[in-house]
């Protein structure tokens, strides 16, 4: 190995190491109350948080309660996934039967499907309520009123039961408002108290400098990998430069 420039190979060199060294370091539990998270996990954890607190819309739907409270509907819905089992299709079945029981919603079942009689802004309602109660980290009320070991399987078959519904609205009845807000219940409230079950929410703007901090950690880090990077390769002799004549062979 040819070392051209000392000065630039002794810093890339340094660098590259140090690099390293903290990379190292951030794999090595020691962040978190009981010093049990490495920083990927802290970081991440941190994240979550903030982008929870950003994805709370229930608020925002809870006018559809209102808007749909003079909609009544009676559809039919198959409960069947691609893949199901036996067993995991008689789960749902049974869940569901729990389900619309509880919230007497009018129901019958034939085989897999379901012919639902209710109204749709007491549906909306009974959901965002569900959904509201799951963001917010509150599981033992689902497990409560519905008499269920596991909370997430709930908010599974409301996102399997709108999702269906949805398209029902949209494809069959044409109804293609309805199946708009139908989809937004599913994706601003169902998916994100899903997704962020068990996190805690934390707000960007209420607490700006864990971000703030972490970007700033981020940009420093890529800035000395990519310094130290050009050094070493630089004090070797390689460069991105174009020569600055041509020889003819």
């Amino acid at each position: 190995m040819i070392i051209v420039d000392k000065r630039k190979f002794f810093i890339g060199s340094t660098l590259l190491t140090a690099f390293l060294v903290v990379l190292i370091l951030m794999f090595v539990p020691m962040f978190g109350p009981k010093k049990e998270l490495h920083f990927i996990d802290y970081a991440q954890q941190i994240l979550n948080s903030l982008a929870k607190g950003s994805s709370y819309f229930i608020p925002q739907l809870n006018p559809l309660v209102e808007k749909y409270k003079a909609y009544n509907f009676d559809i039919s819905i198959d409960l069947k996934r691609e893949g199901d089992t036996p067993e995991s299709l008689n789960k749902r079945l049974l869940l569901a039967q729990k389900v619309f029981t509880i919230n007497q919603i009018s129901h019958e079942f034939e085989g897999s499907k379901v012919r639902i009689k209710f109204n749709l802004g007491n549906l909306l309602k009974i959901i965002l309520e569900d959904s509201d109660n799951l963001f917010f980290n509150r599981g033992e009320l689902i497990r409560q009123k519905y008499n269920i070991e596991e909370e997430k399987r709930l908010l599974r078959f409301w996102h399997l039961l709108l999702t269906r519904m949805e398209k029902n609205f949209a494809f069959e009845l044409k109804e293609f408002e309805i199946a708009k807000d139908v989809k937004n219940v599913v994706m601003k409230a169902i998916e994100p108290a899903y997704n962020y079950y068990g996190i805690t929410p934390d707000s960007v703007r209420k607490n700006p400098l864990p971000l703030t901090l972490l970007l700033t950690w981020y940009i420093i880090y890529t800035l000395w990998y990519g310094l130290g990077t050009l050094y070493f390769f630089e004090g070797l002799g390689l460069t991105a430069k174009r020569p600055k004549s041509k020889r003819e062979i």
